[in-house]
């Protein structure tokens, strides 16, 4: 049962547990008391797990979330990496103050420096950490886990990349990362998936490579033209046949667009490109999507972007 009894200008309330210290807790107004007492005692009718401590930072959580849940989900690197981000912006803050108003100004100011996209994955990361936190660990959210609205997320990019363009940059960059460049164009693969490609991999026999999906955690069989075949030919390391690391390949392509005054172009359009060119030779939906990966055919709609296509 809860009491509530008025201390100065404040109120304290207190639940008794069963087999368990007493849980207090003051606050400014009665009905704040009220509301925190009446949540606690609804948790203990339902079986939910009671916090044990009253202050929690929400680096206490976060901490705990990439040592036992991390380690269980596909996508562990890039979670780990969002955790980090997320950890320095919230990490000192009490988990009670991680309220909406909060969340709602962090997303206001935070598009203004990063992509929507971004803003919505560090919300959502803060907040899928406080529901485990809540629904499994037993820690008390005053406020239960914020709802905020996510920022509006622009149109998919159109960017192609231009017969100019593609001949400058390959004249341009260096030939492990000219190699990159090629084998993107030409399997429609994600960066960290060619770069991942290890010798088992390979099925030069038949012209393919097997490609683990990082989004569904799946495998596919990917065809291989000509150069792309030729490119990985002559390579024989057992694991990252590319043996570059992903930001030198990001670094060195934005480079090579800013001395060549290329515009608006990223590595990831390669992979918009040869979706693109897919479509362009012919091939059907499902033919395109067993390459790329898309589970969702709608999802295709945002790569394609026909320039050319003859029918029969």
């Amino acid at each position: 049962m809860a009491s509530i009894r008025k201390r100065g200008k404040k109120y304290q309330v207190q639940v008794r547990l069963q087999d368990a210290s007493p849980k207090s807790k003051t606050f400014l107004t009665r009905s704040d008391a009220q509301r925190w007492a009446f949540e606690i005692e609804r948790a203990i009718s339902i079986g939910t797990p009671i916090a044990t401590r009253e202050i929690v930072t929400f680096r206490d959580v976060l901490g705990r979330y990439v040592e036992t849940i991390v380690p269980t989900i596909k996508g562990q690197k890039q979670e780990r990496s969002l955790c980090h981000r997320v950890d320095a912006k919230f990490g000192k803050l009490k988990v009670s103050e991680i309220t909406a108003s909060l969340l709602s100004g962090y997303r206001d100011a935070r598009v203004a420096e990063v992509s929507a996209q971004t803003v919505k994955h560090e919300i959502s990361c803060v907040r899928r950490v406080l529901r485990i936190a809540q629904a499994e660990w037993g820690i008390w959210l005053p406020q239960g886990v914020p709802v905020v609205r996510m920022p509006k997320l622009p149109a998919g990019r159109k960017r192609r990349i231009t017969e100019s363009e593609e001949k400058q940059l390959l004249d341009e960059l260096p030939d492990p990362v000219k190699e990159v460049v090629c084998f993107a164009l030409d399997t429609a693969m994600r960066r960290s998936e060619i770069l991942d490609l290890a010798q088992d991999d390979l099925r030069l026999a038949e012209r393919t490579c097997v490609v683990g999906d990082p989004k569904n955690g799946r495998t596919r069989v990917v065809p291989l033209t000509r150069r792309a075949a030729s490119i990985l030919a002559g390579k024989r390391c057992k694991s990252s046949l590319f043996n570059i690391r992903p930001d030198s390949v990001t670094q060195a392509f934005r480079r090579a667009c800013k001395r060549l005054d290329i515009a608006d172009l990223r590595f990831h359009d390669l992979r918009h490109e040869a979706i693109s060119r897919l479509f362009e030779k012919g091939l059907s939906v499902p033919q395109v999507a067993a390459i790329s990966g898309h589970q969702d055919y709608r999802m295709l709609a945002r790569y394609v972007h026909l320039h050319r296509f003859e029918l029969d």
